[in-house]
């Protein structure tokens, strides 16, 4: 295309050259001008044109800015998992379930999206499991709400689901006018209890009873609430190495020998951490699938003992500091939270918002003071 044009050009200068001849009579010499003059204005609009196509050949593709790069209506909000069928009309289900060692393992963890660990009362650990794009038909054991539960379940504009709960996780559910279906007052087609695990570690559900009495509720079935960002890609970030990490909530004692700890280790084949429960695989109960995360926050937050009871309050409103762990890196963050419903926000040390890979995330809520045992 250059040859084209210099060559054009040329000739438009050679053109101009011949115009200004004076031995041919005055009579020539014009109609000469003339006819160079209607050379030259075709020449030039053959020149436009020829700029104009090459620019057409050059034209510019701005770079991909991280906006573009995040996920989009194909993929779910929560998790950034590739969806199968409209979800736009289906809300969460957010379900607490039982820790205690007579309950476990869990059924349904592993169809969760995020999945929450708290510790409750007596150094216990409970789940709080984000369902949304897959519908577990077995879910349990199923236990009680708690204050703090709540604060995250208001995060993704729930349906709640638990059995009873404290007096005041009660008042909050009233008060808020949650979206609950609650074991203590839903009917056996919603509830059942099985038999090879002891009251009250025996609860149970699963996604279409709950959705039922989710319609017969008369619930709200579109859903408000705002997701984090999430990449359309995995992305590798910028930390330190994190092979292994272990979350030790009950050291051994004379009446429990082995105490409680759950942990991760990072498989790098398939870029994804394994889950353990005192050292062995966490399984899931229904599919024996063993459970693992994409994306492990570690969200550091006060804790204090309310009762005789055990409860605790959890202070998730605010801000405090943590962990974002992904492809077997980790980085430090900061986390804020303006009140009750308002999402959970993490920034690195630049101030920028975490985004994270598509897939599971687990949430470690663990207290100020619990000593973290990384191996590197």
């Amino acid at each position: 295309m250059k040859k084209v044009l210099v060559t054009m050009i040329a000739l438009m200068l050679l053109l101009s050259a011949c115009s200004s001849g004076t031995q041919a009579t005055e009579a020539v010499e014009t109609q000469k001008q003339n006819e160079v003059e209607a050379q030259k204005v075709v020449l030039t609009e053959e020149i436009d044109k020829a700029l104009e196509e090459e620019e057409k050949e050059v034209a510019y593709e701005p770079e991909k800015t991280v906006s573009d790069n995040l996920i989009d209506s194909t993929r779910s909000k929560i998790s950034g998992i590739e969806l199968t069928e409209d979800m736009t009309n289906i809300r969460p289900i957010v379900v607490m379930l039982d820790n205690h060692y007579g309950a476990r393992p869990q059924a349904g963890l592993s169809e969760a999206e995020v999945v929450y660990e708290f510790l409750a009362e007596g150094r216990i650990t409970r789940y709080e499991a984000v369902l949304y794009s897959k519908f577990p038909k077995k879910i349990g054991p199923i236990r009680s709400a708690r204050p703090y539960f709540i604060d995250k379940a208001l995060e993704y504009d729930s349906i709640y689901v638990h059995v009873g709960g404290s007096q005041q996780a009660k008042a909050d559910i009233k008060n808020l006018k949650m979206a609950e279906v609650d074991g203590l007052s839903s009917g056996k087609n919603v509830f059942w209890r099985l038999s090879h695990k002891k009251i009250p570690h025996n609860m149970y559900s699963s996604t279409e009873a709950i959705r039922r009495e989710q319609a017969r509720k008369n619930y709200r079935t579109t859903y408000d609430f705002e997701g984090n960002k999430i990449y359309m890609e995995d992305h590798d970030i910028d930390g330190e190495d994190l092979a292994s990490i272990v979350f030790r909530y009950k050291y051994p004692s004379k009446g429990d020998k082995t105490g409680y700890y759950s942990g991760y280790k990072y498989d790098t084949e398939k870029k994804v951490y394994l889950r353990y429960v005192n050292g062995k695989a966490h399984t899931d109960e229904a599919s024996n699938i063993h459970l693992q995360a994409k994306n492990i926050i570690v969200q550091k937050a006060k804790h204090k003992i309310l009762d005789n009871e055990g409860r605790r309050d959890v202070s998730l409103i605010g801000e405090g500091e943590g962990l974002y762990i992904t492809n077997g890196k980790m980085i430090p963050v900061k986390w804020t939270k303006a009140d009750r419903r308002s999402r959970t926000i993490y920034y690195d040390n630049s101030g920028n918002e975490v985004t994270f890979n598509p897939g599971v995330t687990w949430v470690q809520v663990v207290p100020t003071e619990l000593e973290l045992e990384i191996n590197q």
